[in-house]
């Protein structure tokens, strides 16, 4: 599979390599990540295009991971949850999308982590 966003998360890789051990000491990623991530685009990758994303499948999201992940598995990690907040967006009412879609209609990327959990209750008895 070909795509400029798989070419652009393999340029990534040597800088990630590069900062595993401190990402890891330092137990985050670094800024400097976060800000290649966004001038890379690819936490656009899942975004709608009409938000001014990629709109990518969620098989080119999958392999960004995987490509990140020769580098730094950390920090490949974080590119997942951070860009899959983009896909979990275009899932929200039109009143929320359209107000988070402004914001990166002006150049702007939400990042945020989302973690949902099932809509049930534990119970005894199993």
């Amino acid at each position: 599979m070909t795509h400029p966003l798989l070419d652009a998360a393999h340029a990534l890789v040597p800088m990630l390599a590069a900062q595993a051990g401190e990402t890891d000491a330092a137990r985050r990623v670094s800024d400097a990540t976060l800000a290649a991530y966004r001038d890379a685009g690819i936490l656009r990758a899942l975004q709608p295009r009409r938000f001014g994303g990629h709109q990518a499948s969620f098989g080119v999201f999958s392999r960004i991971v995987e490509i990140l992940a020769e580098g730094c598995a950390a920090s490949a990690w974080v590119y997942a949850v951070l860009g899959e907040h983009q896909w979990i967006l275009a899932c929200m009412p039109e009143r929320r999308r359209r107000t988070s879609g402004r914001r990166r209609a002006r150049g702007r990327v939400v990042l945020a982590g989302a973690q949902g959990n099932g809509a049930g209750a534990a119970g005894a008895g199993g």
